[in-house]
């Protein structure tokens, strides 16, 4: 997962395509070959449009998908480097929207869920 702040502190979301719709952060699964920051570029590039550079890592979480599957979730901060969000693939993504902390859309994924709300106070 990646997280994507303007200037305001709003966070970048993206409104799953598929599923159960959920709104999340930025992220996916690591392809073969590639580290967890090089596929947090990617799969931002791919769902937002954005070109991102990946900084620290924010948090790991363990984490269980609606259905009980668990999962490990790393929470990446990134800071845009080019481009405006725009939904490169409508497929899998219906919309690319900033949210305030305060007024987030639901539902949201398990990883949004755990994430968010940390954001409003420093780690």
């Amino acid at each position: 997962m990646v997280i994507i702040r303007d200037r305001t502190g709003r966070v970048l979301l993206v409104h799953q395509n598929y599923g159960l719709r959920l709104f999340g952060l930025p992220g996916g699964k690591v392809e073969p070959g590639e580290t967890m920051a090089q596929a947090a570029v990617r799969e931002v590039a791919e769902e937002t449009g954005l070109i991102v550079t990946v900084g620290d890592r924010y948090s790991v979480d363990d984490l269980v998908y609606p259905g009980g599957a668990r999962f490990r979730a790393h929470a990446f901060v990134a800071t845009t480097v080019e481009g405006a969000p725009t939904v490169p693939d409508r497929v899998e993504i219906s919309s690319v929207e900033w949210y305030d902390l305060e007024k987030l859309p639901t539902p949201l994924t398990p990883s949004a869920s755990a994430i968010l709300p940390r954001l409003r106070t420093p780690q």
